[in-house]
Order: structure tokens, then sequence, then C-alpha cells
């Protein structure tokens, strides 16, 4: 039997479908988010992104990259959150959407 975490991306199989279109993700920031957000306003550079988001799960069975690319490009691409990048919005920075075809997995995973 299979345990949960090797089900997981079991039924995940690449595709070369892009995903369906993203509404637009255009609003203010938490406090939280602006906390994060915060180094780049102080160097005065808006060409990095210093959010990041980090997870670790272990497997008993290696994972194909391709097919975890594809699980995480059909499920995390859905969430406006993963699709955004920090803009400097007035004094407050702001989240803005990207673009799809501007989203890279190759170089985030």
């Amino acid at each position: 039997k299979l345990s949960s975490a090797e089900n997981i991306f079991a039924d995940v199989k690449p595709t070369a479908v892009p995903p369906p279109p993203r509404p637009a993700f255009n609003r203010r920031m938490s406090y939280m988010s602006q906390l994060m957000a915060a180094p780049r306003a102080y160097d005065g550079q808006f060409d990095i992104q210093p959010l990041l988001v980090v997870g670790m799960m272990y497997f008993q069975k290696p994972l194909d990259v391709r097919e975890l690319r594809a699980a995480l490009a059909e499920r995390l691409l859905q969430i406006p959150r993963f699709c955004a990048k920090v803009v400097q919005s007035g004094a407050l920075p702001a989240f803005e959407a990207v673009p799809s075809e501007q989203l890279d997995m190759e170089y985030h995973v």
C-alpha cells in the first residue's frame, strides 16, 4: 500500500498545455508582507525579489523533477500570491500579477 506522501503526485503527468488564464491580482500588501519586502525599499534597488517560500518534503522513492514541476505549475499557479511580484506603489509596496509566460518553473523549482 502506498503512503499518502507517495500518492501526492501519483495522478499528475507532465503536460504541455498552458494553465488557464488567471484573474488580475493587484492589491495592497498586508503589514507582514510589507515587512518581508522592506529591504527592497531601503537599498533603492527594485530588481530583486526577497520573498521566499520554503518547503521540505521527504519521499521514500525519488520523484521525477518534470512531474514535480508540472504538479506545482498546475496547483500552485492557481493561487494568485504565487503568480505575483512586489512592486512599489506610492509609499507602500504592493503585489502585481505576473503574466504566465514570464513564470519560469525551471528557475524556481
